[in-house]
């Protein structure tokens, strides 16, 4: 489920679900299969080797199967398909959002109790939420004009 945001010529941003240790098939991955949400960013996808910086935004939204078939799905369908990403035209810094079934409690996590989730929830519709992060420092894919 990747999704991508282009900015000045050959800068992208790129986000998507990737199974930590895993390479088979997402909807059969096995409980402890943790899922997390990466950004990768190039500042020179137009050349003819261009580089990428990679970022972990949020280092676990799932364990285990993840469902990629449509209407023949077998996995789980938590994660949903709201998974995006845009970059601000004034600052270049993206803000990315996805979906997350996980109880977190921490500075970067405020609980999500709406639906009474718990940390005996996880990995259940019961936490399904949906979680912004937004890009607070380091490069944009945006040229920001200098003020005069």
């Amino acid at each position: 489920m990747p999704w991508l945001a282009a900015g000045d010529a050959g800068k992208v941003d790129l986000v998507y679900y990737q199974a930590t240790g895993y390479s088979g098939n997402p909807e059969t991955a096995p409980i402890t299969v943790p899922w997390k949400v990466v950004m990768a960013q190039s500042l020179t996808a137009a050349t003819t080797a261009p580089g990428f910086s990679y970022t972990t935004v949020n280092p676990v939204v799932h364990h285990g199967g993840v469902c990629e078939g449509g209407a023949l799905c077998t996995g789980n369908r938590d994660l949903l398909d709201d998974f995006g990403i845009e970059a601000s035209p004034t600052t270049g810094l993206a803000s990315i959002i996805y979906t997350d079934d996980q109880y977190q409690n921490d500075a970067n996590h405020q609980p999500y109790t709406v639906n009474g989730c718990t940390a005996a929830d996880n990995d259940t519709a019961t936490c399904r939420h949906t979680n912004v992060a937004t890009q607070t420092s380091g490069n944009g894919i945006y040229a920001i004009p200098k003020k005069k």
